[in-house]
């Protein structure tokens, strides 16, 4: 469309979907968009030299809306990329284009603080198994940040702050689809996949795929508002911790988590109005977990779930829990017990107003009871 400038958004309707939505404007004269080589700036993808300048001067050279692409070849990073706002930076393929960390100072693969509207796609980002590297892509403040079809793999254990692929932290509407996350921190407390934190609102991550983490595989905290969890397949949680497949904890109100096949503990904390739907927690490889569902929340709905294989309890509710409707829900081959409800009257914690409609649940294994309270 020439003569026009165009801008493209992701935006959740009131029916949850994702759509994209196009808006464009008439701009007599505005300037194509270009794309920049990063070979035509040194970088070469057949050799075993350090390929950080020439990427970081074909970043720096980028306009707004500009693409800097980074061809098929293996290129090697020994500090930290800084991207620019409404700026691409794209592979040939997350199986063609690999660049890998080499870096000896504290640092991150490629760092998005304080923009808007970046999007990253289409390569491997190898962390070399180098404690040097803390995120692999890292954003606080600004928003609006689109990461896709990526890998990134072999991250171990940072000593200031764990290890984490990708994180948001104060960086709203962020979009994290399609992406393989594998081993990342497995010896850590704190190794994950995907975290969005502190204030990171409606952020949509879709269909990743996350495998050995030292912790677990998507995380929301902090007031992580309308977070939609779709699609994505987690094994492997908790080398080190708890294996949180998928948690959203405190204040991560309005969100949907549905349609996920996960290991164990898919956990929703202190967050209202959360819908978690159909979604499969099951372990065949012989490792258990504690819980397959936590549900510690208020005028929430968990429905059409199955937990399985892995998980020592199926479904927990705990500390303050009301006006939860649980219904449709598979609870089967448990080591202890179906549901779990407990409070405590000595810290005035309750749970209360529950339904359980047409539950399924057998466990097998230790104890033969199906349902557990206490104090409530």
């Amino acid at each position: 469309m020439k003569g026009m400038t165009a801008m493209v958004k992701w935006v959740i309707g009131v029916t949850g979907v994702l759509a994209l939505v196009l808006t464009a404007g008439m701009l007599p004269g505005a300037a194509s968009a270009a794309t920049l080589d990063v070979t035509a700036y040194g970088a070469d993808g057949s050799d075993a030299l350090d390929d950080t300048a020439a990427i970081q001067d074909a970043i720096d050279a980028a306009s707004a809306g500009d693409t800097v692409y980074i061809p098929d070849g293996t290129y090697y990073v020994s500090e930290q990329l800084d991207m620019k706002s409404e700026l691409i930076l794209t592979g040939a393929g997350r199986d063609l284009t690999e660049l890998i960390y080499t870096g000896t100072i504290d640092s991150v693969f490629i760092m998005l603080d304080d923009l808007d509207n970046a999007e990253i796609s289409d390569m491997t980002l190898d962390g070399n198994l180098n404690a040097a590297l803390n995120f692999a892509i890292r954003a606080n403040q600004g928003g609006g940040h689109y990461v896709h079809h990526m890998r990134i793999k072999d991250m171990v254990s940072h000593p200031a702050f764990g290890s984490m692929a990708i994180y948001f932290t104060n960086s709203p509407d962020p979009v994290v689809t399609d992406n393989i996350l594998t081993n990342i921190g497995v010896d850590d407390t704190y190794g994950g996949g995907i975290r969005l934190a502190w204030n990171s609102h409606r952020g949509v991550v879709l269909r990743n795929t996350i495998t050995d983490t030292g912790r677990g595989g998507i995380f929301g905290n902090n007031g992580c508002e309308n977070m939609i969890v779709r699609d994505n397949k987690i094994s492997g949680s908790g080398h080190t911790a708890n294996g949180l497949s998928i948690e959203l904890h405190t204040d991560c109100d309005g969100s949907v988590v549905e349609d996920n096949e996960v290991d164990h503990f898919l956990s929703v904390v202190q967050s209202q109005h959360v819908a978690v739907r159909r979604n499969t927690v099951e372990d065949l490889s012989g490792v258990y977990k504690g819980f397959g569902l936590e549900l510690i929340s208020g005028n929430s709905i968990a429905t059409d779930n199955i937990v399985g294989d892995g998980n020592l309890i199926g479904i927990s509710t705990s500390g303050v829990s009301d006006y939860q409707y649980i219904g449709h829900n598979t609870i089967d081959t448990l080591a202890q017990w179906g549901v779990q409800l407990q409070g405590n009257t000595a810290n005035n914690t309750y749970v209360r107003y529950m339904y359980f409609y047409k539950f399924n649940c057998h466990p097998q294994y230790e104890s033969g009871c199906a349902i557990r309270s206490r104090e409530n």
